[in-house]
């Protein structure tokens, strides 16, 4: 049972978690609107190399690793991906990426840094398990997201 004290000290503790964790990321609701409009070419896929083959061997007592960090820095609005002009001041960039037997993906983004007015979404194949709208509000030195 708890005690007067451990029960307020609980209870703040709770409020002050909460705070932290639902600021986590702001993400507003949306739909992208890429999902209304048809391309006129359908964006680059770019393969990634299967992550399978680079593990590293492990003994029984490592845990297993769930997971590998790939660069693709160098897959940018620059070099890569393909532009499409949805109107004469708005305009959409995509990009694919596919890792053969791949469970599930998620990124991590440096130098996050959107511009008021720009989204930006990440979603699977056939436009499933849609994550953002990443809008300037998410702005940061890195941006991790959910597994799609």
């Amino acid at each position: 049972m708890l005690t007067g004290k451990t029960k307020y000290f609980t209870c703040f503790l709770l409020l002050v978690l909460t705070q932290v964790f639902t600021a986590a990321q702001n993400r507003p609701n949306g739909t992208p609107v890429s999902f209304n409009e048809k391309s006129l070419f359908d964006p680059p896929i770019i393969h990634i190399k299967n992550t399978i083959n680079i593990a590293k061997p492990r003994n029984e007592k490592e845990p297993m690793q769930a997971g590998y960090t790939l660069d693709v820095s160098q897959y940018n609005l620059n070099k890569a991906g393909i532009w499409d002009s949805i109107s004469t001041s708005s305009f959409i960039w995509r990009l694919t990426y596919h890792v053969a037997d791949a469970f599930a993906l998620n990124l991590y983004l440096s130098h996050f840094n959107l511009q008021s007015g720009d989204r930006l979404f990440i979603y699977g194949p056939n436009k499933s398990h849609p994550r953002g709208a990443f809008t300037s509000l998410n702005n940061a030195e890195y941006l991790c997201t959910d597994f799609v």
